[in-house]
């Protein structure tokens, strides 16, 4: 047996995303797709506490765009930074930029940017730690994300419009040409190691109030989905089939019986 064998297994496979994003291909493999798996609002919030800091900036302006590659890193902090402050000051936007994994932050600007440092100062909030998105992304006009199954769902579920800027070459894409195709987004065709400011101030203006809307009828659709419950049903019913099959596989035949001494089942 090969690798290439075992699309040819039966292999029941559940998969954790929202048939309202991608129902999944006529061929697939058998499986279903049920939902995507995330916290509930209400859990995301248990420990979470707003800085003043970032409640004042939400308050006071226009509401902003989310910029936020979580636990990725593309080249350098300094690279970064200056890609998500100029896409803001070329799309005329406030933004509120997730430090993550890269520790994003106003001094990792150059010097000689003095136009994004002064931009910076004024109009972007460069948030710290953990920041639920349930509870932010709802306050954001736009969500520049690197596209990611949990980002995606994350922004779009908060009905906004998801702008995706892909880091690795893998599902990314493909969550970026699904924004694409349900007009809930921008996707990106090249990675984020080849994207400037510009290229997202680009795809920010392509923002309209038919992909709002539609990026809330999405939202409303992923609301009524459970993931989770789905999924642990599922999981639940597996279980108890294949303890009957289990179970029947045990059950002695005929001539065990008959030889006068029956197995222990």
């Amino acid at each position: 047996m090969t690798v290439h064998d075992l699309e040819d297994l039966y292999q029941w496979t559940l998969c954790g995303w929202s048939p309202a994003l991608f129902p999944g291909y006529a061929d697939q493999p058998v499986g279903q797709v049920v939902g995507f798996w995330k916290l509930d609002d209400a859990q995301q919030l248990k420990a979470f506490k707003p800085t003043a800091e970032l409640k004042a900036f939400l308050a006071d302006g226009p509401t902003p765009i989310y910029v936020g590659w979580g636990s990725m890193l593309v080249k350098d902090a300094t690279f970064m930074t200056v890609v998500a402050v100029e896409a803001a000051m070329l799309a005329s936007s406030r933004a509120v930029v997730l430090g993550g994994w890269a520790q994003l932050n106003v001094d990792k600007l150059p010097k000689e940017r003095a136009d994004l440092i002064a931009y910076a100062k004024k109009n972007v909030h460069f948030a710290t730690g953990s920041v639920p998105h349930g509870w932010l992304l709802p306050q954001c006009s736009a969500g520049v994300v690197h596209g990611g199954a949990g980002t995606v769902a994350a922004v779009v579920g908060a009905g906004i419009p998801c702008i995706v800027t892909p880091v690795l070459k893998c599902d990314q894409h493909f969550w970026g040409q699904r924004c694409n195709t349900l007009n809930v987004g921008v996707g990106l065709n090249k990675l984020l190691a080849q994207t400037s400011g510009a290229d997202v101030a680009e795809a920010l203006g392509k923002v309209d109030d038919t992909m709002r809307e539609s990026a809330r009828a999405k939202a409303k659709a992923l609301k009524a989905e459970d993931g989770v419950g789905t999924g642990a049903a599922l999981l639940g019913e597996m279980a108890d089939n294949a303890k009957k099959a289990a179970l029947l596989a045990r059950r002695p035949s005929m001539e065990e019986w008959e030889d006068g001494t029956p197995p222990v089942c």
